[in-house]
């Protein structure tokens, strides 16, 4: 493999022959190597083995060879340690074993002497002792070991159907739970809390709108999601002076059924959402927004801001060092939504308008083992609803601040004592560490399974929330491997290089790994330019940056060239097609219904500005162009002039 160019279909050709030469300085293991190692793992992820190690080979080469390089630096034998683990048990494995460790040690808070000494029982903690033993600071052993938590390979569908399994088990349960009783003290508490949150809840379907995300029955353009819409409503706004379609066959709304798929999260799992149709979503976007507009005004932003998660990241980094806040984690949260708990303590007009638009029904595509046979099964729905509809995370936002502001409350009445007040931001919850027990105990009781090794309270210097981690007041996941998946697809491999050139821009005080990843880069892309260290850039990091020049432009002051030439870098850019002219299923094309549809919405917003002096000015915003709005378009890098 490493002796010649490969190619698979739809996979970006990558000469490893060249790859392996411009890195054969630093590589600590050879792309042959990486093979092997990806070779043990390919069974347990793929029913196609062949396939996960040629579209997953270039990942396991710079992940393998990034982590090794950083235990260099604080270890002379932990990288034979490591290299010694990968080739006989595979890399997913190893990694599960260092993310054992760093959960025995955040939860039991052992220091550094402690792991180095490897008095534990098991294997976890003595192999990370004899690789990361010799780590200054707890901090520093902490990052190692987690750095490749967030590996997500391509092509792993038994782990992917294996997440679609489960998501059937969780459904089950909230079937059973659905006719179960539960402590009726805290569903009445819970209920007059959200009526707090939810008061005066008055929804206005004009206020509706498309986001950006994939449809059930659509791609992201808008111009196709308002083609779908049409199915359902030939008008926007129920107006026939707004056409989008001319089919007037009347259909029946609870004839739907969610589509239930999995995308890569993690080497674990697999994150399972469920894709609603573009009329749903459109009017579940209004109730959305009308949520939004009840905790606004009902007083609760300061605990619950739908749009700005940076809070609760911020007394994430608070509590790591200064015991305030304590964070709880929650399994499958959003699917854990039961409909029934959920109707029951939600008022009355707001249940009536979310289960207009709720699905009955969703359809999951089953494969056997041997991923050989595939088929579609239609189950009933028995959660409130799934991560892939617009409302669920506004509702288990609010539903969650009611139980935390419930248990607070009511700790503080019997205590005497005054507590912080919760936040939360989705199934990421903080609240007082006093009061941190009492709270699980009530979710569990509400039949919420919380996530205790990913919990942490008054006993922990460890504190994770929306997507950031904090050790002692020291930031971790910002050296970790990408959140994203590393792809080489051809659709994919552009996004690919700025992902590997953010992490070399984290990596960037390490020399043998800055250089590495700037080998491989410009393996992958020649032409790729370089700033100097801390510049907001898309392009790699280098002492001596490398750029083309241009001449400067004319300056008509002067009437003459100044005197300097500009610096001229690669940038990531989205090339769109010209799809204004498709026609779609009902007869108009896409730039008709798109003009439509920003016609409408200047009739029923007004014109829209970009801040409060283009207000006073009278300057409107640019309007969107009608190709952006009718093709998502392909990430690519092209040269522009600073």
């Amino acid at each position: 493999m490493g002796s010649k160019t490969t190619s698979t279909k739809g996979t970006h050709t990558i000469d490893y022959n060249v790859i392996s030469r411009a890195t054969t300085s630093y590589s600590a293991v050879s792309v042959n190597d990486a093979e092997e190692i990806a070779s043990i793992d390919a069974p347990k992820m793929s029913s196609n083995p062949t396939a996960y190690i040629k579209n997953n080979l270039m990942s396991y080469f710079l992940i393998i060879n990034l982590w090794i390089f950083q235990i260099d630096e604080i270890s002379r034998t932990g990288r034979f340690e490591l290299i010694e683990m990968l080739k006989a048990r595979g890399l997913l494995a190893t990694i599960a074993l260092c993310s054992e460790a760093a959960d025995i040690f955040i939860q039991t808070e052992y220091s550094v002497d402690r792991i180095a000494s490897g008095v534990e029982d098991g294997y976890a903690v003595p192999f990370a002792s004899r690789v990361i033993g010799d780590a200054p600071d707890d901090r520093v052993a902490l990052q190692l070991l987690r750095f490749p938590k967030r590996f997500s390979p391509v092509s792993a569908d038994l782990i992917s159907q294996a997440s679609v399994d489960n998501f059937d088990k969780i459904n089950d349960k909230c079937k059973i739970g659905n006719r179960s009783e539960r402590s009726q003290f805290w569903v009445e508490r819970v209920r007059a809390r959200l009526s707090s949150i939810l008061a005066g809840f008055s929804v206005d379907y004009d206020k509706g709108f498309f986001s950006a995300g994939v449809a059930a029955d659509a791609d992201r353009p808008l111009a196709d999601k308002l083609s779908a819409y049409s199915y359902w409503e030939p008008c926007l706004f129920h107006s026939p002076l707004l056409p989008i379609g001319n089919d007037r066959t009347k259909r029946d709304p609870s004839d739907y059924c969610a589509i239930v798929q999995s995308v890569p999260k993690s080497y674990k799992t697999a994150r399972v959402i469920a894709e609603e149709h573009a009329y749903r979503q459109f009017h579940m976007q209004a109730i959305r927004l009308e949520i939004e507009r009840c905790i606004e005004r009902n007083g609760y932003v300061d605990l619950l801001d739908l749009h700005d998660q940076s809070p609760n990241q911020r007394l994430a980094w608070e509590g790591s060092f200064n015991p305030t806040y304590a964070t709880i984690d929650l399994s499958a949260a959003s699917d854990s939504l039961e409909r029934a708990f959920i109707y029951s303590v939600l008022p009355l007009s707001v249940v009536r308008e979310l289960d207009k638009y709720l699905p009955r029904y969703y359809s999951a595509m089953v494969t056997n083992k041997k991923g050989t046979h595939v088929r579609h099964v239609t189950r009933r729905m028995d959660m409130f609803c799934t991560s892939g509809s617009a409302v669920t995370f506004p509702i288990e936002s609010i539903v969650f601040l009611a139980i935390c502001l419930e248990v607070t409350e009511v700790c503080s009445r019997l205590t005497g004592e005054s507590f912080v007040l919760p936040h939360v931001f989705g199934d990421d919850l903080l609240v007082d560490v006093a009061v941190y027990d009492t709270v699980v105990q009530v979710l569990e009781q509400l039949r919420f399974s919380v996530n205790t090794t990913k919990s942490f309270g008054w006993d922990s210097r460890y504190r994770e929330s929306c997507g950031v981690e904090y050790f002692d007041g020291y930031a971790l996941s910002s050296k970790y491997w990408p959140r994203s998946t590393v792809s080489f697809r051809n659709a994919d491999v552009a996004a690919t290089l700025g992902q590997l050139c953010s992490l070399q821009h984290a990596l960037y005080e390490n020399t043998v790994a800055r250089i590495f990843l700037t080998a491989v880069v410009r393996c992958l892309e020649p032409r790729m330019t370089s700033h100097n260290p801390g510049v907001l850039c898309d392009d790699l990091w280098e002492p001596v940056p490398q750029f083309k020049r241009a001449p400067a432009p004319y300056d008509m002051t002067k009437m003459e060239s100044c005197p300097y030439e500009r610096e001229v870098h690669l940038v990531m850019k989205t090339r769109r097609k010209n799809r204004t002219s498709e026609v779609t299923a009902y007869g108009y094309t896409k730039a008709m219904i798109v003009q439509m549809w920003l016609y409408a919405t200047f009739l029923r917003s007004g014109p829209q500005y970009d801040d409060d002096l283009s207000r006073l000015l009278g300057v409107t915003s640019k309007p969107p162009t009608l190709a952006s709005l009718c093709d998502t378009g392909e990430v690519y890098w092209d040269y522009v002039r600073e």
